[in-house]
């Protein structure tokens, strides 16, 4: 496991939210905001508020988020949480390190899987 990935497996809950954009009407938890930060991936929290926000996602209560990246390149695909897909987005470039990231989206809190 990378370092990266092992150090966002340390967060569970969250007492900290960070409003990062005030087009979007959400909020991340103290691990996602950490990745942002620590990858420069600022675009990944706007890509999944885009969908929230304006999407076929738009008005659900809870998301699930799947982010694969391979060979400076990547997928994202939002579900309802049971498998249904409501969104997916094909990243033609990142820097972000290479491997699956996986979020949920709850009542405006885009936050990772171990600090629902």
């Amino acid at each position: 496991m990378s370092n990266l990935r092992h150090t966002l497996s340390q967060f569970s809950g969250s007492e900290q939210y960070t409003r990062w954009s005030p087009m979007f009407q959400m909020v991340a938890s103290e691990g996602v905001t950490y990745l942002a930060e620590r990858a420069g991936a600022y675009w990944l929290l706007d890509l999944i508020a885009s969908h929230v926000a304006f999407g076929k996602a738009s008005g659900e209560d809870f998301l699930s988020v799947n982010v694969s990246i391979a060979d400076s390149k990547g997928k994202a695909v939002i579900d309802d949480g049971n498998g249904n897909v409501l969104a997916s987005q094909d990243i033609p470039y990142t820097d972000l390190e290479e491997g699956e990231y996986k979020f949920f989206v709850e009542h405006g809190v885009i936050m990772l899987p171990q600090e629902r």
